[in-house]
């Protein structure tokens, strides 16, 4: 959940790390990201075979169709059985 003023929501991520850091001279602001989050992201760090993005929340919640998205009622992807 982030909460700025004005603003209180969530976003759902797929991994939950500890605290992490690095130097800041080694963050790469030319590595490729996903081009759905590239206009939301400061650059970021390498980690092993991973690149970890940093994501500004101040462009992402000033971006108006991001900022008034909803997510659908629950849906589940599971499949129903008998068994």
């Amino acid at each position: 959940v982030i909460r700025k003023p004005g603003f209180y929501f969530g976003i759902t991520l797929s991994d939950v790390e500890r605290d992490m850091k690095f130097p800041a001279a080694n963050r790469d602001m030319e590595y490729p990201v996903d081009e759905d989050f590239a206009g939301f992201t400061l650059g970021g760090f390498h980690d092993g075979d991973r690149f970890l993005a940093i994501l500004d929340v101040d462009k992402l919640v000033a971006d108006s169709e991001l900022s008034n998205a909803a997510a659908p009622g629950p849906v589940s992807n599971e499949r129903m059985s008998d068994e």
